[in-house]
């Protein structure tokens, strides 16, 4: 077995990419599947400023390091937490949550997942 090195950039993702499953644009780059046998990823996440993810779980839970910009996180009937470069958010398997950006700034992070998504409905106000 070989080391291997991704860099951001190399899946050749477009930028300003709507998806199904956020509320504002954004872009999901595939950086490394864990394991070809399992769902396990890593990926980094670019949201445009007040993007964010609909509401969702994770089989396994799922690790955010925040790399660049302004963020949010909330937990299913909390309050939202701002973030900042440096941060990392850990959610533990089912924990219903979202995450994106501030209303002002865009935001990036490097998500661990583990196992399968679970996706529910849009976040309504934050």
């Amino acid at each position: 077995m070989t080391m291997e090195i991704y860099r951001p950039g190399a899946a050749q993702v477009p930028t300003g990419m709507t998806r199904p499953t956020f509320t504002g644009d954004g872009k999901l780059e595939p950086m490394h599947m864990l394991d070809v046998a399992s769902t396990d990823s890593i990926s980094m996440v670019t949201f445009d400023a007040a993007a964010r993810t609909h509401w969702h779980e994770h089989e396994a839970g799922q690790v955010l390091v925040i790399v660049d910009g302004a963020g949010l996180v909330a937990l299913q009937g909390e309050d939202p937490v701002q973030l900042t470069p440096g941060d990392i958010v850990v959610t533990n398997p089912g924990e219903v949550h979202w995450h994106g950006a501030g209303p002002d700034a865009p935001m990036s992070h490097l998500a661990v997942t583990r196992g399968t998504t679970a996706w529910h409905d849009p976040v309504e106000g934050s």
